[in-house]
Parts: C-alpha cells; sequence; structure tokens
C-alpha cells in the first residue's frame, strides 16, 4: 500500500508546521516587497516618498503599481518653479528695506491717528 503510513502521526508533526511556515514566509516576502519601493525613497531622501511608499503598497493589491513605484523611487523628480526660484542677496535686502518703511509708515499713521482723536475723559 502507502509506505509513509508506518511513519504513522510523526508525519502529521511533521508537515502541520510546515503547512503553517510557508504561507507565513510568503506572506512576510509579500509584505517586504510591498514595503521596499517606500524604503528605498526614503533611504534616497526622495521630496515625494510617502507618494512612493503609497504607490508601493498599492501594488500588493494591483500588481501594476509596484513597478511603477520602485521606478518612480529610483526617479528624482524635477524641481518645480517655485523651488528653483531662489533669492539673491540683493532681492533680500530690498524686501528688507521695504518692510522697514512699511513699517515707519504704519508707525507714523498711528501717531497722527492717536494725536487726532479727542481725548475722552473717563465717566465718574
Amino acid at each position: 500500500m502507502f509506505e509513509l503510513q508506518s511513519v504513522g502521526p510523526g508525519l502529521n508533526w511533521i508537515v502541520l508546521p510546515i503547512l503553517f511556515i510557508i504561507p507565513l514566509a510568503l506572506i512576510a516576502v509579500l509584505l517586504s516587497l510591498a514595503s521596499l519601493p517606500g524604503k528605498i525613497a526614503a533611504a534616497r531622501g526622495h521630496r515625494q516618498a510617502t507618494a512612493v511608499r503609497m504607490c508601493g503598497w498599492l501594488g500588493l493589491l494591483t500588481v501594476v503599481f509596484w513597478p511603477i513605484a520602485l521606478i518612480w523611487a529610483y526617479m528624482d523628480p524635477p524641481e518645480s518653479e517655485l523651488q528653483s526660484e531662489k533669492l539673491s542677496r540683493d532681492d533680500a535686502v530690498q524686501i528688507a528695506n521695504a518692510l522697514r518703511q512699511a513699517s515707519e509708515r504704519l508707525t507714523q499713521i498711528e501717531r497722527l491717528i492717536t494725536e487726532s482723536e479727542p481725548h475722552m475723559e473717563p465717566n465718574q
């Protein structure tokens, strides 16, 4: 008949852990693969690391997003126009002077307002 029947109940104790270990190992591999693009992006200092991480996790559900997330983790996004415009020292000095002049004008206006108001005496 069947030769493994001679092993008896010992075979159950051998097969049972294997039936639990293999699915757990597969789940661990899938979870580590899903988090891989996010970890790579964070390690490289990617500005969109959170979005790459979410795309990697969505790749766990839909296989299409995972390779996109992996490629995205290695790409450096172009700088936007706002980030590429940096103030020169002259621009910063001009802005500081304009703020100083505006502050002085505001002080003069406040002084004129307080001088032109009649002083009211408190009711007794």
